[in-house]
């Protein structure tokens, strides 16, 4: 393990050959591109205004939000685009490289419908862009994909269609597991995210910003009219067209309402979350050799895990980094700093990394390495490994004791000793957690102090050293439950010695899904696995106790000398998740002694 807090992105990659900027401008154009199946997609061109007959690489971008929006007057008389984004498309075509978004299909001014994100048409799409795009007049027969969010799982997926144009990946704050990293965390629905979500792609497919509206971004709503038609379709017939098409899609709120398992259908045919996980196409993204490079964020739904689970996963050269800021890295989301937005890296000097990428990529020099780059909060310092855990971790064990303590060593009461708690259903962690974080909010963690009143909390004593916490806790817990089913929200926290609570990270688990299974997992995993599959179902039996046992999400931070370790347990976020059970409140008792003890288990680094 190697640390630094000299440099601001000490993982840079070294410059490449585009740091000047050599053009002054790009020209645009919006066409239709027909695919294998005969649908129409839409693509913005933007080619730097070189000489004629110049050649330049291109970057694929595929849109889920509307490649090119329409301003609203006045703001069409004095921009071509959004201000920031034309900035940052400057920076990009400056310096050589053309820039080609698209519509995805059944999106913006794309024809085609869309049943479910991610879906096999989509990714096969795919290819036949690039395919378009290496034949165009003015690229030079090398590309690379780049998105961020829904984008950016598209950009990964763009390399399980093995084709030779495509030279690397860059892609920010993504899926990778869709069960685990964002739909159904631990078993338990996330309608926190899912309903606004589906919201605003369900009135962006109307060609309508109302969806910016509800969801209370009213810069957008202001500042925006509609998608971008392409340049043929002069009076918008053809949009209206593709919009008429939109509206048979279906939306996440509703094709996951009837899932509770990993294997439950998406449709009549049997596609299921797992197969239009990126994690499904590991052997063809092997296949391909592409050279990926991914940030993600601690705080972004499961997308720091499922950074750590890919960068474990794949062969193929990465480098991967997981920062302090929010979904897109727009914002500073240190839990030690709640009241600092200002992200440390801008997104002026995050573009010049992704040019830095790309020029590498095309040219076939981005080192054939695996390294992730991780911050850790409270040190504040970049550090660099080539394994998962960090080389010299070490699991250190907690026990749960009497009067909310949390000990190293066992509980001496008798055995059967135990603490009981009845869920509070009104207990939450707001809307500003990681659960919600992928619409663009920003991240807060401010409130927890009060809300542990609402749960089961244990505190260890003041720490006479300080703690490096790197890696997934573990919870094990031995208890019963009043219902067969609940779900039990594990959050691991520091209590700083003025009282402040810090948030940390959490683990969920719906107590149906608690089975650990022998099963060999789907991909390589830190943490106890549960399959979340029909067959290993097991709900509980009231009243008998149980061990349940589940990882929490990666996580980096030290705790200082004088602050206290705290495991706080909740059955219920009410803000994020459906109550489990549907009616009723479940009591709980944990056990904290004997042969039926509890644990936490957590991962600490060299100082």
């Amino acid at each position: 393990m190697e640390a630094t807090s000299a440099r601001r992105m000490p993982f840079a990659f070294d410059p490449g050959g585009r740091l000047e900027a050599m053009y002054a401008d790009y020209t645009t154009r919006a066409v239709y591109v027909p695919v294998r199946d005969g649908t129409r997609l839409a693509v913005e061109v933007l080619v730097p205004d070189g000489a004629a007959g110049e050649k330049f690489p291109a970057v694929l971008i595929q849109e889920r939000y509307w490649r090119a929006m329409r301003l609203r007057i006045p703001f069409r008389w004095f921009f071509r685009r959004i201000p920031m984004v034309d900035k940052l498309v400057h920076l990009v075509c400056d310096r050589g490289i053309a820039v080609v978004f698209l519509d995805d299909r059944g999106t913006g001014a794309s024809f085609g419908t869309k049943d479910y994100p991610f879906a096999p048409a989509e990714v096969e799409d795919t290819a036949d862009v690039i395919d378009w795009i290496v034949r165009q007049p003015w690229c030079d027969g090398d590309v690379a994909a780049f998105g961020s969010s829904y984008t950016g799982t598209m950009a990964e997926l763009s390399a399980s269609r093995g084709h030779p144009a495509l030279k690397g990946v860059f892609a920010m704050h993504c899926s990778w597991d869709l069960y685990a990293s964002i739909g159904f965390p631990g078993g338990l629905w996330n309608t926190g995210f899912q309903r606004p979500w589906s919201i605003l792609t369900r009135y962006l497919d109307k060609n309508s910003v109302l969806g910016y509206v509800k969801l209370r971004h009213l810069l957008p709503a202001i500042f925006l009219q509609g998608v971008k038609p392409v340049d043929e379709d002069l009076r918008g017939a053809l949009l209206k067209q593709a919009v008429k098409e939109h509206e048979q899609n279906h939306y996440v709120i509703e094709t996951s309402e009837g899932i509770t398992f990993r294997d439950d259908p998406l449709d009549d045919v049997g596609m299921t979350v797992d197969r239009i996980s990126v994690f499904a196409y590991k052997d063809r993204i092997e296949g391909s050799g592409v050279p990926f490079y991914c940030w993600s964020s601690w705080f972004d739904a499961g997308y720091g895990q499922a950074a750590i689970d890919r960068f474990l996963t794949f062969s193929n050269p990465q480098r991967a980094v997981i920062g302090d800021w929010n979904h897109g890295a727009l914002l500073r989301a240190n839990p030690f700093f709640p009241k600092d937005r200002k992200v440390r890296i801008p997104q002026s000097e995050q573009a010049v990394e992704w040019i830095n990428f790309f020029d590498r990529a095309i040219r076939g020099e981005v080192p054939r390495e695996k390294v992730l780059w991780y911050y850790t909060m409270g040190e504040e310092r970049w550090k660099r490994t080539a394994t998962w855990p960090p080389e010299g971790t070490a699991m250190q064990r907690w026990f749960p004791c009497a009067n909310h303590g949390l000990l190293t060593n066992p509980d001496e009461a008798e055995d059967g000793a135990r603490d009981v708690y009845e869920v509070d259903f009104s207990a939450t962690s707001g809307r500003n957690n990681r659960w919600w974080s992928p619409i663009g909010v920003a991240i807060d963690y401010r409130s927890r102090k009060e809300q542990d009143r609402r749960l089961l909390v244990y505190d260890s004593p003041r720490l006479v050293s300080d703690c490096v916490i790197t890696g997934n806790p573990v919870v094990k817990l031995s208890m019963s439950s009043t219902h067969e089913d609940g779900a039990v929200i594990a959050y691991l926290e520091i209590v700083q010695p003025n009282g402040y609570v810090v948030y940390l990270t959490e683990g969920n688990l719906r107590l149906m899904h608690r089975k650990v299974s022998k099963s060999p997992p789907p991909y390589v995993q830190s943490m106890p696995y549960h399959s979340f599959n029909r067959e290993d179902a097991m709900p509980m039996k009231p009243g008998a106790v149980e061990e349940v046992s589940f990882g929490m999400l990666a996580v980096s931070a030290r705790a200082r000398k004088g602050d206290r370790i705290r495991l706080a347990i909740a059955g219920a976020d009410k803000d994020s998740f459906p109550r489990y059970p549907a009616e009723g409140t479940p009591r709980i008792e944990v056990r904290r002694s004997g042969t039926m003890c509890s644990f936490l288990d957590i991962p600490v680094s060299p100082t």
